[in-house]
């Protein structure tokens, strides 16, 4: 799965389920595995906080710190098994949710696996120098090269622009790449593999938001070959 997704959830899956409280385990195993799940939760918020997919579960998780916190500081804290049980479930479901999105997006990323038809009827650019791509393209698993990492912070401020921002042709910072053949393509449609050499925060932007369903992967993005073709 592209941009390191699914390592990630599944990194998160594995230490939400290790650190469940459990009533039984609670004072000799408490602070860790508190610690451990605030710090989890927090990274969730922070990840998906715009993602509609987890907003059920986003919208509660400030007030579940809070319960955190609070079993974590005082030993003789009233209804306390019940509380522990509902921040497990709750944990649980958390868990569950994130299986669900890795499945929903695991189909999603696997469109442009092989060949090149779902590029039937894309726009072919009047300049020889620039062309269109499809956001569902922007994917490093199959179908598209970066030149450099992304960088945290640098994805952090394209998050903050809009769809419409990330999607119009900045002169001064252009999207470049190129686009060639993949064995199996059809050669009567445009090469299927892209190789983005400038712009590879805004292109992962758009395709997080694609995954997320808040843009449609078919949108045509314009791409130049080259910054000196402005």
């Amino acid at each position: 799965m592209p941009y390191g997704i699914e390592e990630a959830n599944n990194k998160i899956i594995k230490e939400l389920s290790s650190n469940l409280i459990k009533i039984e385990e609670y004072q000799n195993k408490r602070l860790k595995k508190i610690n451990a799940l605030i710090k989890n939760l927090k990274d969730i918020k922070e990840r998906e906080y715009d993602n509609q997919f987890f907003l059920e579960y986003i919208t509660s998780i400030d007030d579940n710190i809070k319960f955190l916190e609070i079993i974590k500081n005082i030993d003789n804290v009233q209804n306390k098994r019940l509380i522990i049980g509902k921040i497990d479930e709750y944990i649980l479901k958390i868990v569950g949710k994130i299986d669900e999105w890795l499945e929903l997006i695991k189909i999603k990323s696997e469109e442009v696996h092989f060949g090149n038809k779902y590029l039937k009827g894309i726009k072919i650019h009047q300049l020889k120098t620039r062309f269109y791509a499809r956001i569902k393209e922007f994917n490093p698993d199959y179908t598209m090269v970066i030149k450099h990492p992304i960088n945290e912070l640098q994805a952090k401020i394209q998050r903050g622009r809009t769809d419409q921002e990330l999607l119009k042709l900045d002169i001064k910072d252009p999207i470049t790449g190129g686009r060639s053949i993949r064995k199996y393509d059809n050669v009567e449609l445009p090469g299927s593999l892209l190789t983005i050499t400038q712009g590879h925060h805004r292109v992962y932007e758009l395709y997080r938001r694609y995954l997320q369903g808040r843009i449609n992967g078919d949108i045509e993005v314009e791409i130049i070959i080259d910054k000196k073709f402005i």
